[in-house]
């Protein structure tokens, strides 16, 4: 009895975890490779419907109509505007950044030294689609007319005075380009590298982009026509982009072209350094795509796994898996005696040994806490308890549901009750997938 009662007074308190597997999620999440443009944890957490990639920023827009933007920020081009409204377009220029928000108006933040924030009157409401240069601006209004703004210095601002039923818009770098309603490509502004000299295949068209120096047009039947600067090959259209392409993206030297299976195609100067798993031959299914100066940027489905191992394409690419090799989920890449499949449950680093998720009991101020870390945006975290291990049979503790993660390295403490009954309580934390 003597010993049962020390027992009491003294109890036991052990920590165990528990990971649930993620479950389908609609949604897509980023991707990005070429030039680093290393994407934020907080914005790899959610769900985007749309991306534009900039000389050296990036816009994302979610689903909830918030914009977030990375990379470069000289000029202010990746500090979102306070009280930035609903949005539903967005386009990264040079160094300035557009949006349209819910009530088709357009919004402009960055640089503006050559007229790119002074947006027109005209392009306050009824905008249904923007393009950002690299200095001047195009926007699209419901009544197939544009509206162009900012550096003129090649007339590239100067819409042709009888232009009108445009269905799409491309901003290039010192160019426009216009797509009519019955399919004619017009540009006017720079023509150093012929990218006025609309070639006869492009007649029809559905689809257009302006790059740099170049220009991309889609035709009906799924193949995409190039013209323009070539020194990176940007013009120089593969086999397999001249058939099934459904979204057409150029960039400063390099083009890309989405295609009905998902697939991407892309040729040009793509900058050294794409990462492996990233490569033309090893991206997985995209939703989008778009191509910036010397990046690029997709969307792809939070649950896609194309090799059925268990982890999403995007976590793999995120952390320098391959998304076509199953054999990498059981490997343990960075040595800490945890698989690679359970590092993306709890969402830590693969590839340090330093960043493994950990849990124990440790004294705090009001009497006891749970330690745990580190914690990832994209993970809750569930702390439950039971006294009978045998009966299988646990308990959420009180007020500590459903946690949201920090994203910190740094370890997060629970405070618990540090009740002298029963003998032994055992905890665990339960971590979820989480999607915005």
């Amino acid at each position: 009895m003597g010993m049962k009662s020390t027992i009491k007074a003294i109890p036991v308190y052990l920590a165990v975890m528990i990971f649930t597997a993620p479950v389908a999620l609609a949604g897509g999440r980023l991707v990005s490779w070429g030039a680093p443009l290393s994407i934020p944890p907080s914005v790899a957490a959610m769900n985007m419907v749309a991306v534009s990639a900039g000389n050296q920023h990036s816009l994302a827009l979610a689903a909830n109509g918030s914009v977030i933007a990375w990379g470069n920020n000289d000029f202010g081009q990746s500090d979102i505007p306070a009280n930035l409204p609903t949005i539903r377009l967005i386009a990264a220029g040079g160094m300035h950044s557009l949006a349209v928000s819910d009530t088709g108006g357009v919004l402009a933040w960055g640089r503006g030294d050559e007229g790119q924030l002074q947006v027109p009157q005209e392009a306050s409401k009824r905008v249904v689609a923007i393009s950002a240069g690299l200095m001047h601006n195009l926007a699209l209004l419901n009544s197939g007319h544009i509206v162009a703004w900012g550096d003129n210095s090649f007339g590239q601002s100067d819409v042709p005075g009888a232009l009108n039923r445009i269905r799409a818009i491309g901003a290039g770098g010192m160019h426009s380009v216009a797509l009519r309603n019955d399919g004619l490509v017009v540009a006017w502004g720079d023509n150093s590298f012929g990218q006025l000299h609309i070639p006869g295949e492009a007649r029809g068209a559905v689809a257009i982009s302006a790059g740099y120096y170049h220009t991309l047009a889609l035709t009906p039947q799924g193949r995409v026509v190039a013209w323009g600067d070539n020194f990176f090959g940007q013009c120089n259209v593969p086999e397999n982009a001249l058939s099934g392409v459904v979204k057409i993206s150029a960039g400063e030297t390099h083009s890309m072209a989405l295609k009905a299976d998902g697939s991407v195609v892309i040729w040009g100067g793509i900058t050294p350094g794409l990462p492996m798993s990233a490569s033309p031959l090893k991206l997985p299914r995209l939703q989008d795509v778009d191509a910036g100066a010397q990046h690029s940027l997709g969307i792809i489905s939070s649950t896609l796994d194309s090799d059925g191992d268990g982890i999403p394409d995007w976590w793999e690419i995120k952390h320098g898996l391959d998304p076509f090799d199953a054999s990498d989920a059981a490997r343990d890449s960075d040595g800490d005696g945890v698989s690679n499949y359970e590092e993306f449950l709890a969402d830590t680093d693969p590839n340090s040994s330093d960043s493994h998720f950990a849990l124990r009991v440790v004294p705090v101020e009001t009497g006891l806490g749970v330690q745990f870390g580190p914690s990832s945006v994209e993970r809750r975290y569930t702390l439950e308890f039971t006294t009978d291990l045998a009966s299988g049979v646990w308990h959420t503790a009180p007020q500590q549901a459903d946690i949201r993660g920090t994203g910190s390295e740094l370890p997060a403490i629970m405070a618990i009750s540090a009740s002298a009954e029963p003998d032994i309580v055992i905890y665990r934390m339960r971590i979820d997938p989480v999607v915005d």
